[in-house]
């Protein structure tokens, strides 16, 4: 986000405002993985509300289920990221968050995870490797078990 220049839909003010919670939401969650009290899980808890709050309320009745439009899908990502801090059901929301992350649009193949989600897919699988095995990905698996990592 710090790169991206501001989408059309929000004005220079709301962007910085973006900005500023991503900052603050990397800050709280460091601070929760160094020392997890009550109190840095409260902080995580008010920073969602806030971010809820600037979602909106936007409801919708769609076919047979109630969908929640949001205003910004980086925001989305963000909120995703805190509840694997503060749910029980951290692994739904990292999931959500993984998923969130590598779905892309083309006019070609639409939407969800496509081909042009390849490599953020890898990027994801990447870090869940280093995480779980300390080890990279070309380290854990062998060329034929990732065919798509090979080096062209």
């Amino acid at each position: 986000m710090n790169q991206a220049t501001c989408p059309e839909h929000f004005i220079s003010e709301e962007w910085e405002q973006q900005k500023q919670l991503v900052n603050e939401a990397i800050t709280l969650m460091q601070i929760y993985l160094e020392n997890p009290t009550y109190e840095s899980r409260q902080s995580i808890r008010n920073l969602l509300k806030e971010i809820d709050g600037l979602q909106g309320d936007d409801y919708r009745n769609f076919r047979w289920t109630t969908v929640r439009f949001v205003r910004s899908g980086d925001l989305l990502k963000l909120e995703y990221a805190l509840r694997c801090f503060v749910e029980p059901d951290f692994p739904y929301w990292a999931y959500k968050l993984a998923a969130e992350y590598v779905a892309r649009y083309t006019l070609h193949s639409g939407s969800g995870i496509v081909g042009e989600s390849i490599p953020l897919l890898l990027e994801v699988a990447e870090f869940w490797c280093q995480y779980y095995f300390n080890q990279s990905l070309s380290e854990k698996f062998d060329d034929e078990g990732l065919p798509c990592v090979r080096p062209n």
